[in-house]
């Protein structure tokens, strides 16, 4: 999305092409614009044909979709006839494209596209009126899409679906409203997720994509509290984030296959922090404390002695140290 500074900023941001040169940047369309800025495109590529979100006049907010022509770009489908469908959480599972949505009769539900009016259509998951379930942190893991969802009834719970309403199930069974999975992780396959079923607080739960193997995968401070893991992160195959075991802070912790259960990678702080998080894990900086570049993780912490500097980890204990810095 881009605009070219001749007709406005807000409505009229058109969908552009480029081939990495100057000369090869052309707009593409002026039959749809982005209706804010604030509301990304979410531009997803399904088998060479890029699907994304866009304003048009005539029908709204809906899906749209072009093969990088103008006479290839079109609407998909009014899915919400003279009002805003805003489809969003576009992922691709195995050439598929599902994304959440509102009609005319339901509030946002679960979809699926196969690039046609007629083959865009909703599943149903929360039945009771038209409350809608939605769903959001969608995840294609080994050909199944893996989101969190409600049927109006369990609260939010991750759910699976192959794209049919018999392949669309849940995945827990949490009595308790405030389950609320999030932060949705695939390492190798395997989802990893933080979740509070009620006992052990939030802690960080995992799913091979079946209800048998969706289960705790750590209770790393026992007690209702949970240690509240954040900034999930797949390094090299194997699962990097954020947690406080209620007794050093919120620290880096590493969960791998290879070796079952979690280990505390650091312990920089005595008993504080190393992270600059706060006790309830509210923290603005919970999605941007861990950065993947190239297989090391680079992140913001404190020894206690040089101050907030720059940290690189290759996901060992020994591989986790200060990159340069300290108080001057």
């Amino acid at each position: 999305m881009a605009d070219d500074r001749n007709s406005g900023y807000e409505k009229d941001l058109k969908i552009w092409t480029s081939d990495g040169t100057l000369a090869g940047i052309s707009k593409l369309t002026d039959r749809c614009s982005e209706l804010t800025t604030d509301r990304p495109p979410e531009f997803t590529d399904v088998n060479g044909v890029v699907y994304f979100t866009a304003f048009d006049p005539g029908a709204g907010i809906e899906l749209w979709k072009t093969n990088g022509t103008d006479s290839g770009t079109s609407l998909v489908a009014d899915i919400f006839p003279n009002g805003f469908s805003y489809p969003r959480n576009l992922t691709n599972v195995n050439g598929t494209l599902f994304f959440s949505a509102r009609d005319k009769a339901n509030n946002f539900e679960l979809w699926r596209s196969d690039g046609t009016s007629k083959g865009t259509y909703s599943i149903e998951i929360n039945k009771i009126g038209n409350y809608g379930s939605y769903p959001s942190e969608f995840v294609n893991a080994n050909g199944v899409l893996i989101f969190k969802a409600s049927d109006g009834i369990t609260g939010e719970q991750l759910w699976r679906s192959d794209g049919t309403s018999a392949g669309t199930v849940r995945l827990t069974t949490v009595l308790n409203n405030n389950f609320s999975p999030r932060y949705l992780t695939n390492v190798n396959g395997t989802i990893y997720f933080r979740a509070n079923d009620g006992i052990t607080g939030e802690e960080l739960w995992k799913s091979d994509g079946t209800l048998s193997g969706t289960m705790p995968a750590a209770d790393i401070c026992p007690g209702i509290r949970g240690s509240k893991p954040i900034s999930l992160t797949n390094l090299n195959g194997a699962l990097l984030f954020v947690a406080n075991d209620g007794t050093s802070g919120y620290e880096l912790w590493k969960s791998d296959v290879a070796t079952p259960g979690v280990t505390r990678l650091t312990d920089n702080n005595g008993n504080r922090s190393s992270f600059p998080v706060e006790d309830n894990g509210s923290s603005t900086l919970s999605n941007l404390l861990l950065t993947n570049a190239n297989g090391i993780l680079f992140f913001a912490a404190t020894d206690g002695i040089t101050g907030f500097e720059l940290w690189k980890s290759d996901g060992t204990a020994t591989g986790t140290v200060l990159v340069k810095g300290g108080i001057q």
